[in-house]
C-alpha cells in the first residue's frame, strides 16, 4: 500500500475580533494483495492475490472550517468572561474502492462490490468561556447512507456501513 496527502491550512484574523480557519487536504492511497498466510483456502488465494486492497478508498478529501467570533455583551457577565461563539463544519468525501476481493476464479461468485461514494458533513455550533461551553453538534446531518450488499438473493441482505444523521447537545466544565 502506498499514498501521498496534501493539506492547506489559511489562518485569517476578522476585523470584528473573530477569526476564521479553513483546512482542506487530499489524499491519494493505492495497494493491491501481494502476501497471504499459508492457511489460506485456495479458492481465496486465486481470487485475492493482485487484488485491490478492501475497505480502502484511493480518493479522499477531508475540509473543515472554523469561525470564531468572541461575544463582549456576555463578557463581562460573572461565568462568562471569555465568552465566544464558535461554529465549525467538517466534510468528508471518498471514492472508490471494493468491499470483496474479486471473482472466485472458475465460479459463478462475483465479489467485486465496488463502494459507494461517501460524502459526509458534521456541524457544530458552541458558546464557549474560559470555564464552561455548551454546544449543539449534528454528525452526517445530511443523513447520506452508505451500504454493502450481500449479492446472494437468498436472502439478499443490507448493513447500513456509516451512522445515521443525529443531533446532541453537549456540555463542558472546567475545574481550573
Amino acid at each position: 500500500m502506498w499514498g501521498i496527502e496534501a493539506e492547506l491550512s489559511y489562518h485569517r484574523s476578522l476585523k470584528s475580533g473573530g477569526s476564521a480557519l479553513l483546512n482542506l487536504a487530499y489524499s491519494r492511497q493505492l495497494g493491491d494483495v501481494d502476501k497471504l498466510s499459508d492457511n489460506v483456502a485456495e479458492a481465496l488465494r486465486r481470487r485475492a492475490l493482485g487484488a485491490d486492497l478492501i475497505y480502502m478508498r484511493p480518493h479522499q478529501v477531508k475540509s473543515q472550517i472554523v469561525y470564531k467570533q468572541p461575544v463582549l455583551r456576555l463578557a463581562s457577565l460573572p461565568g462568562f468572561s471569555g465568552a465566544r461563539i464558535v461554529a465549525s463544519a467538517s466534510y468528508v468525501y471518498e471514492k472508490g474502492g471494493y468491499w470483496g476481493l474479486g471473482d472466485v476464479v472458475e465460479t459463478p461468485v462475483d465479489e467485486t462490490n465496488p463502494a459507494e461514494r461517501v460524502k459526509r458533513l458534521n456541524a457544530r455550533l458552541a458558546l464557549k468561556t474560559d470555564h464552561w461551553s455548551v454546544s449543539l453538534n449534528g454528525t452526517n446531518i445530511t443523513d447520506e447512507a452508505y451500504h454493502i450488499w450481500n449479492d446472494d438473493p437468498e436472502p439478499a441482505t443490507e448493513w447500513r456501513s456509516v451512522t445515521p444523521e443525529y443531533w446532541f447537545f453537549e456540555f463542558n466544565y472546567r475545574l481550573r
